[in-house]
């Protein structure tokens, strides 16, 4: 049923070709193409070190790629099924979580056809965020079973992390899934149960970052070259930063619900830099980000599933 609704609603990415973004990918093909230079791809940036990012196992899905060609279609016939596997992949998890199969199969079919979710799956580049979001979560189904490998848990948590740098993000939702099987989260018996698991994650988290620091150099291993053309937000000042995420939450929830104006590419200037929080679009994205969180602690005991 993943694959059937995927296909339905994104099969014509397939006509698609390399563009904004994805044309990094051809311009690297001599290092990308060719089953000799698999390891090498293990050992490069992301591009270019001035970006500040390393996605290896992200170059990896682009090598095997080109196993079968360098057509475009190959590589967006990849991410809708990687896409729809980590639709298949999640109602696993809130099934295996809340024992509730009707909620597991809503939760998976309105994930895929969210709207927004076009910006990642059409763009060939959009795979890392697809690749990070797979990983996670067998991490978190990994955490359901009775018997909890450190080994593949960390593992996986590696492959988020290789995949896109954001997937650091998985380990306070991992948190909550302790919580969910364990219904507690601050007793030291549980600490104690989950230690080589936390031990683990550390691990993986420090050999990520090792690998990073000698594939990016100390320059740009804490942040991406100077370039305002592709990040304003580069030269920005503190508040401007917060007061322009606050209005990219609200742009975003907007964009879930009222899918108009979807835009592959937010470079320059497409979305201008507020100077302050004297405004409504900050304050509204505010009053939204607080009201998430504190939901997520209002509802943990008494309805998990809304928190």
């Amino acid at each position: 049923a993943c694959f059937i609704l995927v296909f339905s609603v994104y099969g014509r990415t397939l006509k698609g070709d390399f563009v904004f973004d994805d044309r990094g990918i051809l311009e690297n093909q001599d290092l990308l193409s060719g089953i000799n230079h698999t390891p090498l791809v293990l050992a490069v940036p992301f591009w270019d070190a001035p970006n500040g990012l390393y996605r290896p196992i992200t170059l990896l899905s682009y090598n095997f790629n080109f196993f079968f060609g360098e057509a475009p279609f190959g590589f967006h016939l990849l991410n809708l099924l990687l896409y729809a596997l980590s639709g298949w992949l999640l109602a696993r998890v809130i099934e295996k979580f809340f024992q509730n199969k009707l909620l597991a199969y809503l939760a998976a079919v309105l994930f895929l056809v969210l709207p927004i979710h076009s910006e990642a799956v059409a763009n060939i580049t959009g795979r890392s965020e697809i690749l990070a979001l797979g990983f996670s979560l067998l991490m978190f189904w990994e955490l359901g079973q009775e018997k909890i490998s450190q080994w593949r848990s960390a593992g996986w948590f590696l492959l988020a992390m290789g995949s896109k740098e954001t997937a650091i993000a998985t380990l306070p939702v991992a948190l909550f899934f302790i919580y969910l099987r364990e219904k507690q989260i601050f007793s030291k018996g549980l600490w104690q149960k989950y230690l080589l698991v936390f031990v683990s994650w550390f691990g993986a988290l420090i050999f990520y970052f090792e690998a990073r620091y000698i594939i990016l150099g100390k320059q740009y291993f804490f942040q991406a070259g100077f370039n305002p053309i592709q990040n304003p937000l580069k030269i920005a000042s503190g508040l401007e930063r917060v007061s322009t995420s606050f209005k990219v939450l609200l742009l975003y929830l907007q964009k879930t619900f009222w899918p108009t104006n979807l835009c592959p590419d937010y470079s320059f200037n497409q979305i201008p830099i507020l100077p302050n929080m004297k405004n409504w679009e900050s304050l509204a994205g505010l009053a939204i980000f607080v009201l998430l969180a504190a939901g997520i602690f209002i509802f943990l005991k008494r309805q998990p599933i809304l928190s």
